[in-house]
This record gives C-alpha cells, sequence and structure tokens, in this order.
C-alpha cells in the first residue's frame, strides 16, 4: 500500500471517530461514564450473578437428590449422567463466585489485568504546537468544542 493511500486511509478513520463522537456529544449522550452510573452498573452486576448463583444451587442441590434417587434404584447410567451435570453446576458456582470477587475487588481499588492493561497502553501526551494534522498522539484536541 502506497504512502498516500495509508494517509487518506488513516484520515478516512480519524474523520470517522471524530464524526462519531461529535453525534454523541450532540446529541447529549456522554461518552464516558460517571463514577455513580459505573458503580450502580457494578451494583446490577453484582445482583445479577448473585441471582444466578441462587439458581445454580438450588439446581445442583436437585440434581443431589435426583442422583440418591438413581443410585438407590441402582441406575448407572442416570447416576453418571447426574454427576456430571452436578460437576457442571459446582463449576458454575465456582466461576460466578470468582467473577462476583473480581467486581468487588475492583470496586475496593484492586487493580484488575483489564485496568492494568489500559493503565500501560496510555500514550503520553506532548504538547508541540507544529505537530502534523493526523499525528493525534501529539496534538491536544478537545471534542467537546465541537
Amino acid at each position: 500500500m502506497g504512502t498516500r493511500m495509508k494517509l487518506a486511509l488513516l484520515a478516512t478513520l480519524l474523520i470517522s471517530f471524530m464524526c462519531n463522537a461529535m453525534h454523541a456529544h450532540a446529541a447529549g449522550k456522554d461518552i464516558f461514564v460517571s463514577v455513580e452510573e459505573q458503580q450502580q452498573r457494578d451494583n446490577d452486576k453484582i445482583h445479577i450473578l448473585n441471582n444466578e448463583i441462587a439458581m445454580e444451587k438450588l439446581h445442583l442441590s436437585e440434581k443431589k437428590q435426583l442422583l440418591a434417587i438413581a443410585e438407590s434404584m441402582q441406575n448407572g447410567v442416570e447416576a453418571a449422567s447426574l454427576n456430571s451435570q452436578i460437576r457442571q453446576h459446582a463449576l458454575n458456582i465456582e466461576m460466578l463466585t470468582q467473577e462476583i470477587k473480581l467486581s468487588t475487588g475492583a470496586r475496593q481499588g484492586q487493580s484488575t489485568f483489564s485496568q492494568t492493561r489500559q493503565r500501560k497502553s496510555t500514550p503520553k501526551q506532548k504538547t508541540t504546537a507544529d505537530s502534523p494534522w493526523w499525528d493525534t498522539y501529539s496534538r491536544n484536541v478537545n471534542i467537546s468544542t465541537y
């Protein structure tokens, strides 16, 4: 790909991004989520995960009861199937519990992988006045003025 083609592609992407940002701003939508709104979303997520855990525990207890009946009737095929389902429900509970721990850890200021990755990948801002128009890392653009 030639240099002009690369510049044209970059310019198209930049214009597209800026148009989307201006449209979101003109529509009165914030591009970023406020701290309060994110906390509410986190609370909702934890509530949903707790409900999922309760449902999985209910299904787990039902399968254990069915397993006891299948074993008393010496039905090996049914018992093997139920054992597999019991393991799956126990794994689901474990994974949901882990997800809650990660969510509450992030709320308490502990760093998660995605937060750490996001911080490290943020480019350093230069303040040069004679930067080319396409160099988004060397110039500061405030999209709220558009």
